[in-house]
C-alpha cells in the first residue's frame, strides 16, 4: 500500500460525505465495528484520506462540542488497520485543530488506545472497551519516535 496519503476535509452535510461515508454508515458490519451508528450534522467535519490511486483508505469525523473551543474525534476508520495511516490522520487532526488552541478529544477502543497515547493523548476516563482520551501537547514531546 502507498503511504502518500492526501486528506480532504468536508463539511458535515456536504454531498461528498454522503458519497464517501454513507456506504459505510449503511453497512451493518461497520456499524457493529464502530459500536454506534455513523451520523453527521452541521457540527461535523469529515477527514477522508486517499492514496495515490485515489482509493479511500480512511475517514473520521470531528464534531464541534457545545462548549467553546472543543472538538471530538469520532467514527474513525482505517481500512487496512495500518498504524502508519492512523498516525498520518491523527497528526493531521492535531495540526488542524489542537495546534490552533482548540481542545481535541477522542474515543479510543482497546485496539487503538495505545496508538493515541503515542501521539500525545492521555486517558481521561477508562472504560471496558472504549476510553475517553484528550490530546495533551506536553505529552507529545515524549513520543517523537512515531
Amino acid at each position: 500500500m502507498n503511504k502518500n496519503i492526501r486528506f480532504e476535509v468536508f463539511h458535515g452535510l456536504d454531498e461528498h460525505v454522503y458519497r464517501y461515508v454513507a456506504p459505510y454508515a449503511m453497512t451493518m458490519s461497520y456499524i457493529k465495528r464502530n459500536g454506534n451508528p455513523i451520523t453527521t450534522s452541521e457540527k461535523h467535519s469529515w477527514y477522508v484520506g486517499f492514496d495515490e490511486d485515489n482509493q479511500m483508505v480512511c475517514f473520521c469525523s470531528v464534531k464541534a462540542q457545545n462548549k467553546a473551543k472543543k472538538m471530538q474525534i469520532g467514527n474513525l476508520f482505517i481500512f487496512s488497520r495500518e498504524k502508519k495511516i492512523f498516525n498520518l490522520l491523527v497528526k493531521k487532526l492535531i495540526k488542524d485543530i489542537a495546534s490552533k488552541g482548540i481542545s481535541l478529544a477522542a474515543y479510543a477502543n482497546n485496539e487503538n488506545k495505545n496508538w493515541f497515547v503515542l501521539l500525545g493523548f492521555e486517558t481521561v476516563r477508562t472504560g471496558v472497551n472504549w476510553h475517553n482520551m484528550k490530546y495533551n501537547d506536553r505529552l507529545r514531546g515524549n513520543n517523537k519516535k512515531t
